[in-house]
């Protein structure tokens, strides 16, 4: 949060495109952004993000899905938004709130999470765009089954976190319930297909951290 609060601190422009340091922008880049948020009027808009998995992982399928961002084979208005990594935004067509990132999320992570759901809340447009992309790299130290445990479990507390946060004590218990329901669920599946090898045992491990996340949501590693 404090790294990109003083990216804001600095910037003058109506347009703020952000890019993470393992990140590399595509052709027409900046234009396709421009050019999509213009067209559908959005405060918020995101491009695919396709993974270069390095090391022993290179080629793996479940690694090149986990750390790729894709979305609808064509340009347009989306619902939900992506992280702010490979993103950009319209300060024209939002109220950004003050500190924009919140510092409290950062040990934890899942700023962006919390900012574009304040961004949304506003009623605002949010599109994808097809014309571009970022490749996404990602170091043979991340593409590891551990890691991506962890960073399941940080990605299932942000929606608890960001009810927690705005005193939504409804959707605070209606997401712990749905975490003890993953947990029971893919728990079992997970030890299951663990035991016995099967290729899928990660993708399971990984949704049962997912809703562990959610019920322990103030745990920060």
């Amino acid at each position: 949060s404090n790294a990109r609060n003083a990216a804001m601190a600095e910037a003058r422009g109506r347009y703020i495109a952000w890019l993470d340091d393992d990140q590399e922008a595509g052709p027409n880049w900046i234009t396709s952004y421009l050019s999509t948020a213009e067209k559908y009027g959005a405060a918020l808009t995101f491009c695919p993000s396709p993974a270069v998995i390095e090391g022993s992982a290179a080629g793996h399928p479940f690694f090149e899905t986990f750390f790729s961002r894709s979305g609808s084979a064509e340009s347009g208005v989306i619902s939900e938004f992506h992280g702010c990594g490979n993103s950009f935004m319209d300060r024209n067509k939002c109220t950004l709130p003050e500190p924009v990132f919140d510092p409290k999320a950062n040990e934890s992570g899942g700023e962006d999470d919390i900012l574009f759901t304040h961004i949304q809340s506003q009623d605002v447009v949010t599109a994808w765009t097809t014309d571009s992309h970022v490749m996404e790299y990602v170091p043979a130290w991340r593409a590891t089954p551990d890691y991506v445990r962890k960073r399941s479990f940080g990605f299932g507390q942000g929606p608890s976190r960001i009810c927690a946060g705005s005193l939504n004590i409804f959707g605070l218990i209606k997401w712990t319930v749905i975490g003890l329901l993953q947990i029971l669920f893919y728990g079992p599946l997970a030890l299951i297909l663990t035991a016995i090898g099967h290729d899928k045992a990660l993708h399971y491990q990984c949704r049962a951290c997912e809703g562990a996340g959610k019920v322990f949501w103030q745990t920060v590693f």
